[in-house]
Formats: C-alpha cells, sequence, structure tokens
C-alpha cells in the first residue's frame, strides 16, 4: 500500500485534524493530552478539533454526522488501557463514511502494546508512540508533502502487513511545547449553550513532566515548567478533590 512508505497524499486544501477522546469511566476529567497536540498543530498551522466523547458524550449517529461536518483528513484517536476498544470501534465506525480519512491511533495503551494494538484494529493506518506534541505534527508534516515517513521517530506503522515500530524519546524540555489549546476541546455541539451547564464535579488536569528519562524506574520527574516542586510540595487548590501526583524521592 501506498501508505507503508510513503504517507497517504493529503491535499493542501484540506488539512484539517481532528482529534477523538472515547468514552471511559472517569467521565469528570479533561483530556489534557489532546489539548497539547491540538496546540501543537494549530502552531504548525493544521487547523484542529478535539471531540471529548468521554466528556461530552456523543451517539454513533451524532458523532458521524459531526465528523462529516468537519470534514478531517487525518483522525487520531486518543487510546488508554480502559477506552482500547472503544477507540478501535470508532475507527471501525468512521472508516466505512470516510474512506480517504488517514487513522491514527494514539497514546499509552498504544505505546505499551502497539503491534497487538495495530493488528487488533487493522483500520489504523499509523500510530504514534510517547508523546505526540512532536511526532504527530511530523507525521502530518509529511502526509501534507507526501515524503517518506518510515523514518519518523516515534512512528508505528506497516510494511507488507508487519508492524514496523520505531523509537520514540520524551521532550528534551517541557518549556518547549506550547501551553495546551483547551478551546479547541468542542462543547457547543452537545449541550448548545455551555453557560447553563451545572458541573457538579470536576477533575483538574496538570502536566509536571512527560515520559520517563529512567527506564529503570518507576518514578517519575515532577517539576512545574521547568521550576522543581519546593520541599516540602505543598499545592493550595480550592474547590478540587481527588488530586493524586508522586514526587520522586
Amino acid at each position: 500500500m501506498i501508505f507503508e512508505c510513503f504517507g497517504k497524499f493529503m491535499q493542501k486544501k484540506n488539512n484539517r485534524v481532528l482529534l477523538i477522546n472515547p468514552s471511559g469511566w472517569q467521565k469528570e476529567s479533561t483530556n489534557l493530552g489532546l489539548a497539547y497536540l491540538s496546540s501543537a498543530l494549530k502552531e504548525a498551522g493544521y487547523p484542529t478539533l478535539v471531540l471529548d466523547i468521554n466528556r461530552y458524550q456523543l451517539s454513533d449517529r451524532v458523532l458521524t454526522e459531526r465528523v462529516l461536518g468537519y470534514s478531517p483528513r487525518v483522525i487520531g484517536i486518543s487510546v488508554k488501557t480502559a477506552t482500547a476498544n472503544s477507540g478501535g470501534h470508532i475507527a471501525n465506525l468512521l472508516s466505512p463514511v470516510c474512506p480517504d480519512v488517514i487513522f491514527v491511533a494514539g497514546g499509552p495503551h498504544l505505546t505499551l502494546c502497539a503491534e497487538s494494538y495495530m493488528n487488533d484494529f487493522s483500520v489504523f493506518n499509523y500510530g504514534i508512540l510517547g508523546e505526540g506534541e512532536k511526532h504527530l505534527v511530523e507525521l502530518v508534516d509529511a502526509l501534507s508533502n507526501n515524503s517518506a515517513v518510515n523514518k519518523l521517530k516515534g512512528l508505528v506503522y506497516r510494511i507488507d502487513g508487519r508492524i514496523q515500530i520505531n523509537r520514540w524519546h520524551p521532550p528534551d524540555d517541557l518549556n518547549d511545547l506550547p501551553l495546551p489549546d483547551f478551546d479547541s476541546i468542542e462543547t457547543r455541539a452537545v449541550y448548545g449553550d455551555i453557560s447553563n451547564v451545572v458541573v457538579t464535579e470536576t477533575t483538574l488536569s496538570f502536566r509536571t513532566s512527560a515520559g520517563n528519562p529512567w527506564p529503570d524506574s518507576n518514578e517519575f520527574n515532577v517539576g512545574f515548567r521547568g521550576e522543581p516542586v519546593p520541599e516540602p510540595a505543598t499545592l493550595l487548590l480550592l474547590g478540587v478533590g481527588g488530586l493524586m501526583f508522586r514526587r520522586k524521592r
């Protein structure tokens, strides 16, 4: 297939990207990762929309209509272990009605189980490992320019039906990442005027570090945009419950 070594040609006149967060069990959280991806894609010049189905649920019919209305060229689906099957279902649902769309999987489950997941859901053309702010933009760039993709870092792709996995690495400096773009998360398609929506519980998402530079340790470095957490670490949050984080000792 043409996308095995060279990306499917992505016409310049349609370079829209749609990012989808499938439905899961933690309904009140916001997908911070997709907000970061949206910001990186927009900074690179690609119009981006986020449908957070986990937070703002859509039926299959409404989702299909919304996707056809937006007419993206690339659909990226965030995959956690709890949403792996849901993400595959969405891709299989949309693929027949969007035959020219490029489907990309990413997220923690894909990073841990890339080969098995891509085999289970062959609808996905590509997968992105690890932190995708740079790797996804590089993939969309390559698709836009009809250039080779097989050398891209953090990419999962196929050659002659076999899954190929390129190594990835976390960002060298979190300060180089753009701030998350929450404005791209669409809510009005579900609720209309969201000023009347009452949220009874909110889960606050924030990023302290990305990836794990110590592969032999299960501890993650904690810092806030380059600044270490004070000792002892103290966070004063009003109206937010259930906050958990791990401090490297």
